[in-house]
Order: C-alpha cells, then sequence, then structure tokens
C-alpha cells in the first residue's frame, strides 16, 4: 500500500475516533462472545399486567443456537479456557430455556435436548483435559466454578483431574472475598463478573455500582444484576439493549464482553498511530486534537486517572496510553496521580485491588514516563518499572494477562527501553537509571531482537501479531550493537509488511488476541497496529557516545566467531541470522562472567582463561537454536556453571595437585566431609519447614549475585571444615584449600531452585559433587603415575617422534571402567546434569506451590518423577559424559602429551606397540566417541518419550535438549581446537 493511502486510511480511522468523541456511552469495538450473549440470552421480564415471562432478548439466544458446533461445544476463540467457558455458559442458556417452555418470546428449537445432550458431553472431554495451572485468563479460576454450581443446580455433575487444582486457586482468589465489600461506594473489579457471585450476594446491594446502566460496562455481569435483583431495574435493561444494537449489523443477537470502551479505542488506538510513525499532519489535527480534549477531561474528571470507558473503574494501563496520547501530540499531562495511585512495592499494578502484575502495564507505564517533560523528576518510578521488567524478562515471566501474544509484550518492551535509552543518551536520566540502562538493556533488547525474529520463522501468525513484530523491530533496527543484524531486520520488516497488504485485501476481520474473560479481538485495534506497522520505518537513528559504546563494537571480530561455529556439524544447516544474534547476545553477557569469574576460585598462578571466551557463545547458540527454551537467568546460572567447572578442573590440577601431589588423603577427606555436612543439611531442611517460599507475586526468586560467600542463601551455611570423623588434617594448605572447596560446594548447592528441589535431586546433586571432586583427585594419581614412567630406570616410553603415543603401562583399571567412571565424572557433566535436574524440579515446584492451596502445601516433586524417566536420564548423562571426554581426548593429545596428562590414546588397549601413529589411534577414540553418541541419543529418545503426555515436562525435555546439544557443542569444539587453560 502506497504512503498516501496509508495516511488516507488513518487519518478516515481518526476521524471515526473523534467522532465517537460525541457518544463515548455508546462506541466499543470488541468482537462478540458466546460467554457474555448467553448470559443475555437467559434475562426474561414478566409481561405488562403480570403476565408470562417472556425472553427479553431472543436474538442473543439465536445467536448460540447459530454458533454451537456439531459436537455441541461453542468455537474457542484462541485458547482452551475459551471454549470452555463459551460451553458453560452455552450449555446454562440451553438448559434454563428447555426448563421454561412456557416462556414466551422465543421458540425452542426440536432439537432442543440434543443440543443440551451434546454440549453435555463436549464439555466432560474438555474438561478431563483442561490444563488448569496453564490457563492464565483473568478470573477463570472464579468464573469456572461458578458455574460447574450454576449447572450442578440443573443436575449436571462434570467431574475432572483438574478438580483439586481449580479448587485450590479458587479459594485462594475467594480468601479475600467478603460480600460487605460490594455494598460500599468504591468500585472493585469484581463488579465486572458478578455472575460468578450468584448465590454469595445479594443483588439488592451492588444497585448504586452502576454506571450508565451497566455493572463496569459488562453485559454478563450486568445480566446476572437484572436477573436477580428483587426488582426489575429499567436502566440495566436499556443498557443490555443499547449493547445489543450496538452489533446488530454485523453480529445479529451476539454481545461484546465489555460495552462500552471508548476510552480505551481512543487512547490505544491513536497512540500506537503516532508511536508508529504518523505525523499529527498526516492522521488530521483537528481530530487529534478533539480526542485530546476528550481524553483530558476525562483524566480531569477522574483527578488524574481513567478508566477504559467514562465512569469505570480507573487502571494503569488506560491512564498510561492516554497520557502517552496527549505527550505525543504537545499536551503535556502529569503522571503523578498515576504513579500515586498504582504503584506497589516493586511494579506498578493495573488496579489497585490487582493480586499478581500485568507486565504490559509496566510498560505502558515506562512509556508514558519517559515521554512526559522532566523525566529525571519521575526517575525513581522509571527505575522502578524498568528493574521490574527486566527481571521479568530475565526470569522468563512475561505471560502478560490482557493479551496472548508474546509479540505483544515484546513489543512493548522494545519501545519502552528504546525510549529510555534516547533520554539517558541525551543526559536526561540519573545514575541510578544508567546503571540499569548500561548493565541490563542492551542484552534485554538483543534477546528481544532474536525472539521477535524466531517467531516470525513459525507461521501462521495473526496479521495483528506480525504487526506488533514491525513495530518491536523498527523501534530495535538502529541500536549499534545489532548493526550485524541490520540487514535482517530490514528484509524482515519489508516481508512483513507485504503479508500485511496481501493479509488486508483478503481479510478484515480482527483476531483474537486480547484477554477479557474470554478472548476477544477489536477491528479498530487491529486496523490501528496494522497501519503503525506498515508505516513504521526501520531508518537509522542517530546514537551519541553513550549508546554507541554500549555493546560490542568489532563486527569483524563478530563475524570471525560466527564463521567459526557455522562450521561446527551441530551449527551447520542454521541460518546465519541466528549465529550472528547469538554471539551479540554473548558479548553482551561476556563483560558479567568475566566479572564473576573471580568470585570463588583464586585465579593466582593460573592461564589465560580462554575458556571465557567460548561459554557465553555455547550457550546463547545452542538456547537460540533450539527456539530459547532457556530464561536469561537460567542460561546465566548455566554459563556460571561451566566456568565454575573449567575453574575448579583448573584449582584441582594446578593448586591441589601441586600441594598435595605426595599424599591427597587429607584433601579426600575434605571433600567428603564438606559433602557430608551438605548432606546434613539437607535432611534438617527436610524435616522442618519448607526451604523457600514464592515472593508475594509467585514469580520466580531474582538472579543470584555470584560474589564469594561461605554463606548459604535459604538455609544454614556450611562452616569450612578442618577436622571432623574424616581426620581432616590441620595445616595453612588445607585450610585455604576448605574454604576454597566450602565456597565452591555452598554455591551449588544454595540457589533458590536447589533448594526447592526434591530431597532426593539435592541429595543425588551433592553425591555427584562429591563424586566430580574425587575424580580430580583419582586423575591427579593417574597422571603422576603415568608421569612417573618417564623417570623409570628401566623406561622405554620416551617417544621417538612427536607423533608416538606413550602407553600407560601401569594402568589400574580397564580403558571401559575408566573411562565410564572415572573420566566421565571428570568431565563435570554428570554432576552439572544434577545440578540442572536441580534447577528445573525446584523451579517447578515454585510453581506449584504458586497454585496449592495455602493450608496445603505442596509436597517437592523429583525433576524425574519416575524410575523410568531416572534411569533413561541417568544412562543419557553417562554416555553423554563419556563422549565429552572421548571428544576432548581426540582434541587434546598434543597439550595432554607436552604435559604427561593421561589421555584415552594412552591405555594399553589403543597402543598395541609404541610407534603408533596418533592419528590411526585418535581415529579409534572417535569411533567409540560415536558408539558413545549412538546410545546417548536411544537413551534420550527413551526419556523423552516416557515425559511425554504432561504439559509441564516438556520444560523439563525442551532443557534436557539444551543441555545435550552445548556438552555435544564442546566435544565438537575440542575436536577443533583445544580450548582449556594450560596450567603454567
Amino acid at each position: 500500500m502506497a504512503a498516501p493511502q496509508i495516511n488516507q486510511e488513518a487519518a478516515s480511522l481518526v476521524a471515526e475516533l473523534s467522532e465517537a468523541c460525541n457518544h463515548p456511552n455508546d462506541f466499543g469495538s470488541f468482537s462478540p462472545t458466546v460467554y457474555d450473549t448467553a448470559w443475555v440470552s437467559m434475562v426474561a421480564k414478566h409481561e405488562p399486567e403480570g403476565g408470562n415471562l417472556k425472553w427479553r432478548f431472543p436474538e442473543c439466544f439465536q445467536y448460540l443456537l447459530h454458533h454451537q458446533r456439531d459436537d455441541g461445544s461453542w468455537p474457542a476463540y484462541a485458547t482452551e479456557v475459551d471454549t470452555i467457558l463459551n460451553t458453560l455458559a452455552g450449555l446454562l442458556a440451553l438448559k434454563t430455556h428447555a426448563d421454561a417452555p412456557q416462556n414466551v418470546g422465543c421458540q425452542l428449537p426440536a432439537d432442543i435436548e440434543m443440543r443440551i445432550s451434546k454440549a453435555a458431553s463436549a464439555l466432560t472431554k474438555m474438561l478431563q483435559d483442561w490444563d488448569v495451572n496453564g490457563t492464565v485468563h483473568v478470573g477463570f479460576e472464579v468464573l469456572v466454578p461458578a458455574l460447574l454450581w450454576l449447572l450442578e443446580q440443573k443436575g449436571f455433575c462434570f467431574p475432572m483431574p483438574g478438580e483439586q487444582a481449580l479448587g485450590a486457586l479458587n479459594k485462594k482468589k475467594m480468601k479475600r472475598f467478603d460480600s460487605r465489600m460490594l455494598r460500599g461506594q468504591t468500585q472493585l473489579t469484581l463488579l465486572h463478573s458478578l455472575e460468578a457471585f450468584i448465590g454469595k450476594i445479594d443483588f439488592d446491594h451492588v444497585k448504586h455500582h452502576k454506571r450508565h446502566g451497566s455493572m463496569m460496562n459488562s453485559p454478563s455481569s450486568t445480566a446476572a444484576y437484572l436477573m436477580h435483583s428483587s426488582t426489575w431495574d429499567d436502566e440495566a435493561e436499556d443498557y443490555l439493549d443499547r449493547v445489543v444494537s450496538a452489533l446488530k449489523d454485523q453480529h445479529s443477537g451476539g454481545v461484546p464482553s465489555a460495552f462500552p470502551t471508548s476510552t480505551f479505542m481512543l487512547a490505544w488506538a491513536t497512540s500506537t498511530l503516532l508511536s508508529g510513525g504518523f505525523q499529527t499532519s498526516e492522521l488530521g489535527d483537528a481530530d487529534l486534537q478533539r480526542i485530546a480534549k476528550h481524553l483530558e477531561q476525562q483524566l480531569s474528571a477522574g483527578q488524574g486517572v481513567v478508566g477504559f470507558a467514562p465512569g469505570v473503574l480507573e487502571d494503569a494501563d488506560d491512564t498510561a496510553r492516554a497520557i502517552i496520547f496527549l505527550c505525543l501530540i504537545g499536551h503535556q499531562f502529569p503522571p503523578d496521580q498515576m504513579i500515586q495511585r498504582f504503584e506497589n512495592g516493586n511494579h506498578f499494578k493495573t488496579y489497585s485491588s490487582e493480586r499478581n502484575p500485568s507486565f504490559s502495564a509496566n510498560c505502558n507505564i515506562l512509556i508514558a514516563l519517559t515521554y512526559v517533560s522532566h523525566p529525571i523528576k519521575y526517575a525513581t518510578a522509571i527505575s522502578k518499572a524498568t528493574r521490574y521488567l527486566c527481571d521479568a524478562w530475565e526470569e522468563g515471566a512475561v505471560n502478560d494477562k490482557w493479551n496472548l501474544s508474546p509479540l505483544y509484550s515484546e513489543m512493548l518492551l522494545s519501545q519502552a527501553l528504546v525510549q529510555l535509552l534516547r533520554l539517558w543518551d541525551a543526559g536526561q536520566l540519573d545514575d541510578k537509571v544508567g546503571d540499569l540502562v548500561q548493565k541490563r538493556v542492551p542484552l534485554v533488547l538483543c534477546q528481544i531482537t532474536t525472539s521477535v525474529l524466531h517467531q516470525l520463522e513459525e507461521p501462521p501468525l495473526a496479521k495483528e501479531a506480525i504487526s506488533y513484530a514491525v513495530l518491536a523491530l523498527t523501534q530495535i533496527a538502529s541500536l549499534p550493537w545489532l548493526q550485524l543484524l541490520g540487514s535482517k531486520i530490514a528484509a524482515t520488516v519489508e516481508k512483513c509488511q507485504r503479508t500485511l497488504l496481501e493479509a488486508t485485501k483478503s481479510n478484515t476481520e480482527a483476531d483474537y488476541l486480547w484477554v477479557e474473560k474470554v478472548t476477544f479481538g477489536s477491528p479498530v485495534l487491529s486496523q490501528a497496529y496494522r497501519l503503525a506497522a506498515q508505516k513504521a520505518s526501520t531508518s537509522q537513528l542517530v546514537w551519541g557516545d553513550r549508546v554507541g559504546s554500549l555493546g560490542p563494537s568489532s563486527t569483524k571480530a563478530l563475524m570471525k566467531s560466527v564463521k567459526f561455529f557455522s562450521q561446527l556439524p551441530l551449527f551447520s544447516q542454521e541460518p546465519e541470522w541466528r549465529l550472528q544474534s547469538s554471539v551479540v547476545e554473548s558479548q553482551l553477557f561476556y563483560p558479567k562472567l568475566k566479572q564473576a569469574s573471580r568470585s570463588i576460585f583464586p585465579r593466582k598462578d593460573m592461564a589465560k582463561d580462554d575458556y571465557l571466551n567460548y561459554i557465553p557463545t555455547t550457550w546463547t547458540m545452542v538456547n537460540n537454536c533450539r527456539e530459547t527454551p532457556f530464561s536469561a537467568n537460567m542460561l546465566w546460572e548455566m554459563m556460571i556453571l561451566s566456568m565454575l567447572n573449567y575453574q575448579a578442573d583448573e584449582y584441582m590440577e594446578a593448586v591441589v595437585g601441586d600441594r598435595f601431589k605426595d599424599d591427597l588423603r587429607p584433601v579426600s577427606a575434605l571433600i567428603r566431609d564438606i559433602c557430608q555436612r551438605a548432606y546434613e543439611v539437607v535432611e534438617q531442611q527436610t524435616a522442618g519447614p519448607p526451604a523457600c517460599q514464592t515472593n508475594g507475586n509467585h514469580m520466580p526468586p531474582k538472579k543470584r549475585t555470584h560474589t564469594k560467600t561461605n554463606g548459604d542463601a535459604c538455609g544454614p551455611a556450611l562452616k569450612k571444615s578442618r577436622t571432623n570423623g574424616n581426620h581432616v588434617t590441620k595445616s595453612p594448605a588445607i585450610d585455604d584449600v576448605a574454604e576454597v572447596l566450602t565456597s565452591f560446594v555452598n554455591h551449588q548447592t544454595s540457589h533458590p531452585f536447589v533448594k526447592a528441589s526434591s530431597p532426593s535431586d539435592q541429595k543425588a546433586l551433592i553425591s555427584e559433587i562429591r563424586t566430580f571432586l574425587l575424580a580430580h583427585l583419582t586423575q591427579i594419581e593417574d597422571n603422576a603415575r603415568f608421569s612417573s614412567q618417564q623417570h623409570s630406570p628401566c623406561s622405554t616410553n620416551s617417544p621417538s617422534n612427536k607423533t608416538s603415543i606413550i602407553p600407560y603401562t601401569t594402568a589400574q583399571v580397564p580403558y571401559f571402567n575408566w573411562v565410564r567412571t572415572t573420566s566421565a565424572d571428570h568431565t563435570s557433566c554428570p554432576y552439572s546434569f544434577a545440578y540442572l535436574s536441580c534447577l528445573l524440579g525446584g523451579a517447578a515446584n515454585i510453581q506449584r506451590q504458586a497454585f496449592a492451596d495455602d493450608d496445603s502445601p505442596a509436597s517437592p516433586q523429583s525433576c524425574f518423577p519416575t524410575a523410568k524417566s531416572k534411569y533413561y536420564s541417568q544412562a543419557l548423562c553417562r554416555h553423554l559424559a563419556t563422549m565429552c571426554r572421548q571428544y576432548n581426548d581426540y582434541g587434546s593429545v598434543t597439550r595432554d602429551r607436552a604435559e604427561w596428562n593421561l589421555n584415552s590414546v594412552n591405555f594399553p588397549e589403543f597402543v598395541r606397540h609404541s610407534e603408533q601413529e596418533e592419528e590411526a589411534l585418535k581415529k579409534e577414540v572417535l569411533e567409540l566417541a560415536e558408539f558413545e553418541r549412538e546410545s546417548m541419543v536411544l537413551a534420550k529418545k527413551r526419556l523423552e518419550k516416557e515425559l511425554e503426555g504432561e504439559r509441564k515436562m516438556k520444560g523439563v525435555k525442551d532443557a534436557v535438549g539444551v543441555f545435550v546439544d552445548v556438552t555435544d557443542l564442546y566435544g565438537q569444539i575440542y575436536v577443533v581446537r583445544d580450548i582449556a587453560s594450560r596450567m603454567k
């Protein structure tokens, strides 16, 4: 679509919105819903002179009949709970009509009983399959139980597997409810869903809450009020008449989930168009000024805040969008009341009584605060919103309650953070905000870019969601650290804009992405987002030195890394942009990792830590190529884990191996003592109260700072080991080692997710840490035994050339035993897998506790809960560790020979005579590694099959996939180059 046509369509839309200012109580643009239509269809009124009851809105009942599907259910607009709520309400309406054949005004269909039977059968199946804990719609935990109870009064019974989970959520939600709350003058969100309180409240006591005849502009809530009041309410009847009439031309008989929604439509559509790049002159100055005057009046009437329509309970979202619009056309409006009304702890609330925060509402508030004049005045609020949004993103907790598309949240977050960067670049923010901008914002924006590009490669997407993606990418396109992706972003935006143009020609229906009681679409909003996306441009902004200094600057160095990883088998088929985005992301992690590298293990006498250059890239690249199953925080934890594993290897070899080379028994006793104490801590916690609780928002725990400590974040600290039953010898040397290893074990066992994991998983982790550390001692002894061969008087082990292999003539065990035990344990793979299992299991337990009844805490469950899943996971891990060690040995033959470290090729099974050529032996090791790969793949398939069937286990399956690929990747890297530090 040419620019003039886009401008003309946008101006026409603004003119339509401007006209709505004349009748704001009769304007809305929500699609009709079966749920609300069903409630309105049940309204019956006595005829004059005390005659029969007459169905007041027969067209609504006809709408229900028309939209009932062949299987008896009603449509699922976008989610599972949509069809459940629609079918619950639809069945209730059918049964209510069937039970009152004497009512007039609506003829029952001949097949009414069959329709009821089919609806009940369909509902039974839906409820059997419903994942209650996976549902995010606002208020479902109140609405579904209420409807089930109403149907129970009519003789229906629907047992369901999720009954206990739903009951716990309902109990938690209703715990604060008191019917007297509705008798006061304060509006509450409960008024929007009064149908959920039939049998619990006296509807005569809520009459004073009507606004323009409605209960918080909800047709279903108003219908319930009208049906259950002791006296007929003409104003409520008139309101429902207006609602039904408003959609009569397009959807005869259907009613929306909310009406009117004028403030919402005016603020959202206009601010979206202006944010997309439209100039006020292109949209019509007079119409914009008219809308501005209306919104200013609404803000003034609400003392600085507004709701989604005049007279409706005020909320932060609509207030923020109204302020954004006013600022964009040059009408400044102070945000002070918005901040005061909705500020809450570490975030901002959508409504004053909100229990869980809304991600998008906090985005809109931050955007509004960055557009006001003198933003530094609101630095504290800006800092709070920014920190909350970054925390939520890094925790992977971006499940917005008002829109189903992740792209919507990513669009808003990118707009908020880019605007924040502009202010910081111009010196308009204080150091408090500036610290967040420098340390966290670049990484978040990089990850948003990758996420958006990923989603656009998984069609089909709703056209409104594509619009969100375009608006996000055009915001991000000019960022200096993302220039490597510039051509990919530009090409993607151009392709999406063509898609939007073609889709508009064939389909003008709104997409069902917005969340109310059920999902809805809005033609006005859909059009506004599409036009903004078609108008948006990737033209480069000019950034100052501040923003220019953020992130990696050398494109040449980044492309060198991309070229290296693209040659590895794991990434040979991946599109270049994924590798590019991963390398950029890894460079944003690198400074943090470098800073954390001295947190536990001393770096004195250690070689250059080249592995730090690889660790971030390995995790980001695998994660991105697997479509980001790990959150930023989980990625960070795994990077720290990889770094500590390298450092533990260095420390045990360079420090412990040197100081205790003559007698390792004190260190062995020390390791056993430290791990025994950690084990006892788990035992004590098992006997006491739960180790970790969720915070008030049921959000995952905050990311840890990685500082050197002997403390324990969620339990008793492990004391530095000196003497106990294992007879640890006192000495300055052993004390130093005790301090380091105690810090290491504490760090690995004190993560909040580890503490929340099952006792069996925690004990397994401690056991694997002990095995890992002891394996280093065994390796030191093996290396010493192997090295001593060169000093033997009878030794014939000196190689005749640089490619000859020295046989390990003093081997204590066969190669098979060594590579599957000491050698595999030495790689850190088994203990790392146990650590990951604790993180995954602990995160799931915390989430499970958030859904549980407060009076009945959920018992912690193991990450792999069945015997088969445990067995297959351990088999997978053992084959993976063995394979990784064999790859490692394949790539480090030269280094190991120079340092006299024992390598697979040194075992007698390989070296049949002293002149055996290196390449031939390496080939044999590689073939055995491939055998281990085949075995690992088989175990992985068995494990995945065992985990099938439960949605909650998909996250575990995906995480295992990332872990396997990263471990495999290190093996592939070792085949190409040796990245381990050499000991000085």
